[in-house]
């Protein structure tokens, strides 16, 4: 079901672009370790190096994909407290704000 409010659905593709563009960091990141440190090492050490790494790999995989896999099903919940208070905050639309006047920044004027 889409957004009321486009600004959660820009946030969320926001958010899930800079985490794919994390993950394809880490692991151009840990190829490149890899492939530099090989001739460096000898035998056991580069069994250890090679699964070692691997979970690294799979383990910050797994968490940025469930992260996002979060997101995504409460985007309303996550994103929409974040821009209620953003709007408060610059004095647009206060109407929309439901939390107490003491989440309000003390720079807003409370009328």
């Amino acid at each position: 079901m889409p957004s009321p409010d486009p600004r959660i659905e820009g946030l969320f593709r926001a958010d899930r672009r800079g985490a794919t563009g994390f993950v394809v960091l880490l692991w151009a990141a840990m190829l490149f370790v890899f492939i530099a440190m090989w001739p460096l090492v000898d035998g056991p050490v580069r069994l250890l190096l090679a699964v070692a790494g691997g979970a690294v790999l799979i383990l910050n995989t797994a968490s940025i994909w469930a992260l996002v896999k979060h997101y995504a099903e409460d985007k309303e919940a996550i994103y929409g407290l974040d821009l209620r208070h953003l709007d408060a905050a610059r004095g647009q639309d206060p109407d929309r704000f439901s939390g107490s006047e003491a989440h309000v920044p003390p720079t807003v004027p409370t009328a």
